[in-house]
């Protein structure tokens, strides 16, 4: 009875021990999922020596290739048409030994070999159960997939070559935008004239039709200088579809605008070039900007006949616009003046200016490429400069010394 017991209490732990050992390794089996959806073996997967192995069949057409299976030479063979954005699409053909580690893998483009290995395998195919299994990572790599391993979940996640084409072409439709250079922007033109305050200059703003795809713009220049143009060069980049620029003077308006759009995947063409030389507004503001603010005195004057008598046609319509701008009675004898250079006229105009009622005086500065006089009226709103003058300069320095010890010459950079 005794001995029954202990044959009993035997076959007991024995019974615990197995069932102990079957389920822990139950609950280390590792789950394969492919896309998202999990594979079910009916022999389960296996590790050894840090490898999944998994039933050939279920694998491989899991990630859509053709197997086949070579009894006599213990051999497996899967293909499959691989279809790459960046490669274009091939054939690869997998062949595989029972027992052996190592592999050959040809990739076939209309039946003519592009490449060929032969990898090593840290754990060959094998045989379990009636059933060949193989390595896991090697077959889904070799077949384009993209493979993960979870340790939390011992989930081996595995994404095929078509899911992972499939996401990549939703990206590009998500983001296509982002993957084409812009179109040229249209339409660029003036919007805005704008006198600027605090000093002479008129303001323009540019503006264009905005580009869908566009991250910035980008603004090029040409000059217009002694009859040609400049090379384009980039003026400044800007962040939307429109730029505010001023001018100074006459002499800044010979430039032309193009704009173009930019985005990561690069620069746009050309817009339509905007030429401000052409721009009869923008000329006529800027010619008429030395009479900005410009006003009459109190009293009234009446300037003699022979006021113009001393300048020739080459000032008339300058003269008569600020004589009548100023309100003064005007009378133009057809005389040709003998006024030799810019000094000269900047005297005789500070000097008719004065005896208008204004303060006037001769600046001196740059102009033209070189020296260039002309008079400062300070009127009651304020200084102003009026460029009524010849461009020659023979004797200027003596006009400048004999002005600058009675009024205080200022020297005024217009450009």
């Amino acid at each position: 009875m005794r001995m029954m017991s202990k044959a009993l209490v035997v076959l007991i732990l024995v019974f615990l021990g197995s069932l102990f050992g079957v389920f822990p390794a139950a609950a280390q089996t590792p789950k394969v999922i492919v896309d998202g959806r999990e594979l079910y073996f009916d022999v389960p997967p296996v590790i050894e020596k840090g490898r999944v192995l998994v039933p050939l069949r279920g694998i491989f057409e899991a990630l859509g290739a053709k197997v086949s299976w070579y009894a006599k030479k213990r051999m497996i063979v899967a293909t499959k048409r691989c279809a790459v954005h960046s490669l274009g699409i091939y054939d690869r053909q997998v062949t595989l030994w029972i027992g052996r580690p190592v592999a050959e893998i040809k990739d076939t483009s209309d039946g003519t070999l592009i490449n060929s290995q032969r990898p090593f395998l840290e754990v060959p195919p094998k045989i379990l159960r009636n059933r060949t299994l193989v390595p896991l990572r090697f077959v889904s790599e070799t077949l384009m997939a993209e493979v993960n391993w979870l340790a939390d979940t011992r989930t081996v996640a595995i994404t095929s070559l078509e899911a992972q084409e499939r996401a990549y072409n939703q990206y590009l439709e998500k983001n296509a935008r982002r993957f084409q250079a812009p179109a040229a922007p249209t339409g660029l033109r003036v919007v805005a004239y704008e006198v600027a305050p605090g000093s002479p200059g008129i303001r323009l703003t540019l503006s264009w039709d905005p580009v869908n795809n566009a991250t910035r713009y980008k603004l090029y220049s040409s000059l217009y200088s002694d009859g040609t143009w400049s090379q384009w060069q980039l003026y400044t980049t800007i962040p939307d579809n429109s730029f505010t620029i001023s001018f100074a003077g006459p002499s800044e308006a010979g430039v032309a605008f193009y704009v173009t759009a930019e985005n990561e995947a690069g620069e746009s063409p050309a817009s339509n070039v905007l030429n401000l030389a052409n721009d009869a507004h923008l000329q006529e503001l800027l010619a008429n900007l030395h009479l900005q603010g410009l006003q009459p005195e109190e009293t009234t004057s009446v300037v003699p006949a022979d006021y113009y008598s001393s300048f020739g046609p080459f000032y008339r319509n300058t003269l008569s616009e600020l004589v009548q701008y100023l309100r003064i009675p005007v009378n133009l004898p057809a005389y040709e003046a003998n006024i030799l250079d810019c000094s000269e006229a900047a005297a005789m105009m500070e000097w008719r200016l004065q005896n208008a009622g204004f303060d006037a005086y001769i600046a001196v500065g740059q102009m033209y490429g070189g020296y260039h006089a002309w008079v400062i009226a300070k009127c009651r709103d304020g200084t102003v400069a009026i460029e009524a003058t010849r461009w020659y300069a023979p004797r200027l320095w003596d006009v400048i010394w004999r002005t600058r010890e009675n009024l205080n010459i200022l020297d005024w950079l217009w450009d």
